[in-house]
């Protein structure tokens, strides 16, 4: 993709035929801009234009699983040096949701697409923690979306697709089965570029799993044979939609809403608290909690307190502590992904619309 969507052109007032490029992967140079052949050399190195579509931080094994644009995804093993393990999905350059089995997290699920517009999507069953996986075909017509895999039935999986009908398998993919009482999707986007996590499993009975639609959480207690509303008071609508299931705590699930801000509930969506203090939850994860703690901790993007930052919270909302990098927010474009490690308390991990991906936890 050399020379494109290109910034810069300078040439070099010092040194005859030397110019300068520069576009959206990097810095060119070549010394002879006359030459029939020209030659052009990268002059950055480490310069990382990751765009980052999903994450998945496991309770054991590999601590963090990134899904990207172009280039699929890596299991990052040390999260301080450049990944060197890139998913193996049969040719599939985008991964748009991973998630685990609470009750052995070696088993894994990535939804990977072949382009930007899901013209070819599979899912990707792994059991050895992502070092191989197995390609099965969802319906036809299905493309994209999210994938949610049950905590205690390693052959249970709900697919949301972002094109096509919200499906189940029992067989690990296998095949396909229809549900009954979900509403027909609401198509954030025609193409990879949509964050809203709309689906999620609950971490402890692996039967139940929630969806978010038009201010109403679906809830489904068998498996997702059957879902209903569970929640009568409709919430607010909003953006940048997040649900997520508390790992340990029974029937405590949140929903972020952007502008809208974030809340919780602890009647599995039956009713809903929003959080006082959060005027905005752009984005929200529930990580491993503060020692001597039976919650989990929870990180919020947003503005808390009326300050916008990246914050964690040790008591379930009630308090909050602002995170966010000593020189400012200092995260480059866009924060779209937010996942907190299930195996290190305090430590968080963010992924950007074009500037590659974070890692924050407490200073040595």
């Amino acid at each position: 993709m050399f020379f494109s969507a290109t910034a810069s052109v300078v040439f070099d007032p010092h040194h005859p035929g030397r110019v300068y490029v520069s576009d959206w992967s990097g810095v060119y140079k070549t010394d002879d801009i006359t030459a029939q052949n020209t030659q052009w050399d990268a002059i950055t190195d480490g310069h990382e234009e990751l765009v980052a579509l999903a994450g998945s931080a496991p309770p054991q094994g590999i601590a963090f699983f990134s899904g990207v644009a172009d280039q699929t995804g890596f299991a990052h093993s040390d999260v301080y040096s450049p990944p060197i393990r890139k998913l193996q999905l049969d040719g599939m350059k985008e991964v748009v949701s991973i998630d685990y089995h609470e009750a052995d997290p070696n088993k894994m699920i990535f939804l990977g697409s072949n382009d930007w517009y899901g013209t070819i999507t599979r899912l990707y069953i792994s059991s050895d923690n992502g070092q191989t996986a197995t390609a099965v075909n969802v319906p036809n017509g299905s493309k994209l979306g999210r994938v949610a895999y049950s905590a205690t039935n390693p052959n249970l999986i709900i697919y949301l697709p972002q094109t096509g009908k919200a499906v189940r398998s029992t067989n690990k993919g296998v095949s396909w089965q229809s549900m009954s009482g979900l509403p027909s999707n609401e198509n954030d986007a025609d193409s990879i570029f949509t964050y809203n996590e709309r689906l999620a499993g609950d971490r402890i009975n692996g039967n139940k799993f929630y969806m978010y639609s038009a201010g109403h959480i679906y809830r489904t207690t068998n498996g997702g044979a059957n879902w209903y509303k569970a929640n009568s008071k409709q919430l607010p609508s909003g953006g940048k939609i997040t649900v997520e299931a508390a790992p340990g705590l029974g029937n405590v699930v949140w929903v972020s809403l952007g502008d809208a801000g974030l809340y919780a509930s602890s009647s599995s969506g039956t009713t809903f608290t929003k959080l006082p203090n959060v005027q905005s939850s752009e984005l929200f994860a529930f990580g491993k909690g503060k020692p001597g703690t039976l919650n989990p901790a929870v990180f919020v993007y947003g503005t808390v307190n009326n300050v916008k930052g990246f914050y964690r919270s040790d008591n379930m909302g009630r308090t909050w502590q602002n995170i966010s990098p000593a020189t400012g927010m200092g995260l480059g474009n866009q924060p779209q992904v937010l996942k907190a490690d299930r195996q290190t308390y305090g430590k968080v991990y963010v992924g950007t619309n074009g500037r590659g991906l974070f890692t924050g936890s407490f200073a040595p």
